[in-house]
């Protein structure tokens, strides 16, 4: 048993490294810094998943020199509503917000700059992150409990 903590969230975790790991010769200390935890895997997993879609379908816009209000960009358009709502949806419920934020704008800006599309995406993790911050801190500022870094 190795106690370790995730290299995302900082929660502690306990690994317990197999016989043939340690008789092989490698050392557990190693695995320490690949540590993470199922929620922050998952999250980073699905975030990925999303994004490379977001990624696929701005390379079209940009390739395919669509008109904005054709067939086809009209179709992209929901496909962007559509991911950009569940993109929102894992980051700010990872982030613990306690309701889901989403505007339309996003997908938006995402059709009006699809070459920007890894800084639009980039700026709103961040954003969701700290407003998460923010509502934590100003809760527990109203309830009158310590807060919580």
């Amino acid at each position: 048993m190795i106690d370790g903590k995730c290299r995302v969230c900082g929660i502690k975790l306990t690994v317990e490294a197999e016989d043939d790991y340690m008789a092989e010769g490698f050392d557990p200390m190693g695995l320490m810094k690949l540590l993470t935890c199922n929620r922050c895997y998952d999250y980073k997993t699905n975030r990925e998943n999303i994004e490379d879609k977001i990624k696929q379908c701005c390379i079209v816009l940009i390739q395919a020199q669509i008109q904005k209000g054709s067939e086809t960009w009209q179709r992209i358009r929901l496909i962007f509503i559509s991911l950009t709502r569940r993109y929102a949806e894992l980051v700010q419920r990872y982030n613990h917000y306690p309701t889901v934020l989403w505007d339309e704008d996003f997908s938006e800006l995402l059709m009006d700059k699809p070459h920007l599309w890894w800084k639009i995406m980039a700026n709103y993790r961040i954003h969701a992150r700290d407003n998460s911050r923010q509502h934590r801190r100003e809760s527990e500022k109203a309830l009158g409990q310590a807060p919580l870094v």
